[in-house]
């Protein structure tokens, strides 16, 4: 791909993250550098429904570029993105995975080294956002300080800046709210009209604090009476509520039970989300088809089990869980 060349928004389109600000961010970024129409943008999770739903969408518009951004692959996904890349690529058109997720070694083989361009695998460094940002060649104050505080929000770390530990709870917690009270295609447009406002400059903008404002007393809320009622198993506590922001609940989870992996699954959702002190979470979340980080990660509930979280249907998964760990610690 020559960035030299001159690339009509229209001809691209992106595939982002849609569970945090690393996914806006990259996608922003690549608005901002080839004016990408909001049609053309695209937010998934792990789940196989969210992706299948995006790759019909993708059929229907004419491309010649697709962005895949802070998305990796898992077992049940790969499948869809494999059908993705060949469809776009008969079609003559070129596939960008810019990514920084644990891959392994069949995901590589099936979906990196099919596209044009794939810079992927687990990046201790990077956030996708600074993948991005570095790729396009973006060197603006706004785009160097948008890819430096999504650094800090995506690898957990508080920074000294008070305006950015703002925007970053903020983030957080908007976005948990847009995933809370809509799914696939509503969700998206929730974020793709974020994206608008980023790529405007506007990172501190009225539709991100009044959605924070709106999910921060009730997550609060929410995981004080989840923390009340955990599993605590073999280096591990477990948490059951309706939707709050994962990696608040997580960290609480932990810091409650003194375990080193906390889990959080969201009943309304069917998500699990688990993060961890010193365990690698992701080893687990790709055993139930998830993905993600060592120490941030997660998986969607099966169909048969979401939507029926009850006594007998929490001691399953529970018990499914504590076999991964054990699968995952050898």
């Amino acid at each position: 791909m020559d960035l030299g060349e001159k690339i009509e928004g229209r001809q691209i389109a992106v595939i982002s993250h849609a569970d945090d600000l690393d996914g806006i961010a990259s996608a922003a970024l690549i608005k901002i550098r080839f004016g990408v129409p909001l049609s053309n943008l695209f937010f998934t999770n792990y789940s196989k429904r969210t992706v299948q739903s995006i790759a019909d969408m993708i059929k229907k518009i004419d491309v010649k570029y697709l962005f895949i951004t802070d998305t990796g692959p898992n077992e049940q996904t790969t499948p869809i993105f494999k059908n993705i890349i060949a469809g776009l690529k008969k079609k003559g058109a070129a596939v960008i995975w810019l990514d920084h997720h644990e891959w392994n070694a069949h995901e590589l083989e099936a979906l990196a080294r099919k596209c044009d361009i794939a810079i992927v695998g687990e990046n201790k460094k990077a956030c996708a956002t600074e993948i991005v940002r570095s790729f396009l060649g973006l060197s603006k104050p706004f785009e160097t300080e948008l890819a430096k505080i999504t650094h800090f929000s995506d690898f957990n770390i508080m920074p000294k800046n008070k305006r950015y530990a703002r925007i970053i709870k903020n983030y957080a917690l908007g976005i948990a709210y847009f995933n809370m009270t809509h799914r696939f295609p509503e969700q998206n447009r929730n974020l793709v009209e974020l994206v608008k406002l980023v790529s405007e400059g506007k990172i501190e903008n009225e539709m991100i604090k009044r959605s924070a404002r709106t999910f921060e007393k009730l997550n609060k809320a929410r995981v004080k009476k989840m923390i009340s009622s955990l599993h605590v198993g073999n280096g591990f506590a477990i948490g059951f509520s309706r939707t709050v922001q994962a990696t608040y609940a997580c960290g609480e989870i932990i810091r409650k039970s003194g375990m080193d992996i906390g889990m959080f699954v969201d009943t309304d959702t069917g998500k699990v989300h688990m993060r961890s002190v010193n365990g690698n979470v992701a080893c687990i979340a790709k055993l139930f088809g998830g993905g993600g980080h060592p120490h941030a990660a997660g998986f969607s509930l099966s169909e048969k089990l979401q939507g029926r979280l009850d006594k007998k249907a929490r001691e399953m998964l529970i018990e499914k869980i504590e076999d991964a760990i054990t699968k995952c610690a050898q």
